[in-house]
């Protein structure tokens, strides 16, 4: 939707994310959505989905890294259920955010 590519837009522009974090949230949403078929969000739930994915690959790859309040305030979601989505989206991913580079080198 127009709202959720301004909201990413806003999301990414303030928080200045490399194209590394960028391609790593993506290959986190791919690998949620594979490990757990069976899961439908709600409407919306994908503004969620690409702060969470995007807050992990950030954390993963560089080691100055936003905290948890700071992407609560850039997303305007509370920090309960920034740190609640986090756990969640670990416990799906089985808390593995590893990747071959053969693997990021493909996405």
């Amino acid at each position: 939707s127009a709202e959720f590519i301004s909201f990413l837009g806003t999301l990414l522009s303030t928080t200045q994310v490399s194209q590394s974090v960028i391609i790593l949230s993506l290959y986190y949403i791919y690998r949620l959505k594979l490990s757990n078929p069976h899961i439908r969000g709600m409407e919306g739930s994908e503004f969620r989905l690409a702060v969470i994915a995007l807050m992990l690959a950030n954390k993963f790859l560089d080691d100055n890294t936003y905290t948890n309040k700071t992407w609560s305030e850039v997303s305007g979601i509370s920090l309960g259920e920034i740190n609640l989505m986090e756990r969640e989206f670990l416990a799906g991913v089985e808390h593995s955010l590893y990747i071959d580079y053969g693997t990021y080198q493909h996405w």
